[in-house]
């Protein structure tokens, strides 16, 4: 080979091996930044979905918990979507998993067992025959340990992605590597290979015998200076060159990270409007409690849970008295002033766990769970009590006994009925003999005083 082709063939290398180094390593970092957002992404999921997980765990709702997992698996699309969610109690068995026919198993592999035993989420990968999955673990707590989130992602697609990078760098340096070669031949050419060439002729003129040739050629320093000012030449392009290339692949990279902090924020908004719809959809706009369409599904499912667990249910049904005296007295507004602090008071005195809905106009309805009829009983009349206590402006100018009070309807499952509807039934019997019997006081279906 030529020393012409030896040196392009040198420099050419440098430049591809350069290149491609660089590439490699941005796609590296590239991998590492997306299988980080992948773990970060996965436990922010898992720690929303903790929050409502550890309520219906310690109310043993476990139906709810598996609607929380429907929903978020259906949110989780795309490349990094949720293989399987699966929530455990303290002992590592299913009480709930988007497979369905996990429920009820245990789960004791040794991730299982440390995520168990740890108050801080775990990530590791495993290698199955689809490719890489991620698992993570996220601790289910509440003032206590109530169970363990485990979720498993599958990062093939990562992979995929990654290799697609590497193909696209390696195609890159080819077609920059030719671009240089061309570059750099007509450089070469002109600056050093021609002024080679004359002093070769010039040579073979004097060699051949033709003393008389000569050539104009400079001083040594001068040649020197000229040869070296080539080379910077040429290094400063390849420089300048790659300097544009790095900045490019920068820009890029800064605006695929902003393009996924926005596409991120979207998400959130959107999951946040989602949420704020349905809790529009299940809450009174005047009280903020549940509304009527809300209780008859949580009585539904109350009733259900009873009979699995055979707790009693206790159904309150609760009426303010005279409200339309008020109403034609006052004014809507102060109507509507008065229906929101009774909401007030019987939510103040109730527990985290019992049901409290609007159920239509100046009606409303508690359930009270895993609660016999002599303590709900005493809920009722701590319910009547603190309304009655409560001063309401006007009230001694509109209502018959100078104070607001309500009558309370009560009905418990199953002895007043097995069925939703029923106990419904037999709890508005209950606030019919109340009203009738005098109001402001609390009444047992079958006419049985309390």
């Amino acid at each position: 080979m030529s020393l012409r082709g030896k040196l392009v063939a040198f420099i050419i290398g440098a430049v591809a091996l350069i290149q491609l180094f660089w590439g490699l390593s941005v796609v590296q970092s590239n991998a590492a930044l997306m299988e980080r957002e992948a773990h970060r992404r996965s436990r922010a999921i898992l720690h929303a979905i903790a929050a409502p997980a550890a309520l219906h765990l310690a109310t043993r709702e476990f139906e709810t918990i598996d609607a929380i997992l429907d929903v978020y698996e259906k949110r989780s699309t795309g490349e990094l979507a949720f293989r399987a969610i699966a929530v455990l109690d303290i002992n590592g068995e299913v009480v709930a998993h988007t497979d369905p026919r996990q429920y009820g198993t245990t789960m004791d592999s040794t991730f299982v067992v440390n995520a168990l035993n740890t108050r801080r989420s775990l990530t590791q990968h495993i290698q199955t025959e689809r490719g890489r999955v991620a698992q993570v673990s996220m601790p289910i707590i509440s003032g206590l340990r109530w169970g363990t989130i485990i979720a498993e992602t599958s990062l093939g697609g990562l992979d995929d992605r990654v290799v697609s990078n590497q193909i696209t760098v390696l195609i890159s340096t080819l077609l920059i590597a030719f671009s240089t070669a061309i570059l750099i031949w007509a450089l070469l050419n002109k600056m050093v290979f021609t002024p080679l060439e004359a002093f070769a002729r010039t040579s073979r003129a004097i060699g051949a015998g033709d003393f008389s040739a000569r050539s104009n050629v400079p001083k040594t320093k001068d040649e020197l200076e000229l040869l070296g000012n080539t080379i910077n030449e040429m290094a400063e392009r390849v420089e300048t060159h790659a300097g544009h290339l790095e900045a490019t692949v920068t820009a890029r990279t800064s605006a695929l990270q902003d393009a996924n902090t926005a596409l991120a924020k979207v998400n959130r908004d959107l999951a946040t409007a989602v949420d704020e719809l349905a809790r529009l959809a299940r809450t009174d706009g005047l009280t903020q409690l549940n509304n009527h369409r809300t209780f008859q599904e949580r009585i539904v499912e109350e009733v259900r849970r009873s009979e699995r667990s055979k707790f009693p249910l206790t159904l309150l049904m609760i009426d303010v008295d005279h409200f339309k005296a008020y109403n034609d007295t006052h004014g809507h507004p102060a109507g509507d002033r008065v229906l929101i602090r009774v909401a007030e008071l019987m939510t103040s005195v109730l527990r985290n766990t019992d049901v409290v809905a609007r159920y239509g106009g100046e009606e409303f309805a508690i359930l009270l769970v895993d609660t016999p009829l002599s303590f709900a009983a005493q809920v009722g009349d701590k319910v009547r009590t603190a309304i009655r206590s409560e001063i309401f402006e006007g009230a001694d100018r509109s209502q018959p006994a100078g104070r607001v009070t309500v009558s309370i309807g009560m009905a418990g499952w199953p002895v007043h009925g097995k069925t939703a509807a029923a106990l419904i039934d037999s709890a508005d019997q209950a606030l019919y003999q109340a009203k009738h019997a005098g109001r402001d006081q609390v009444k047992m279906c079958e006419d049985l005083s309390l």
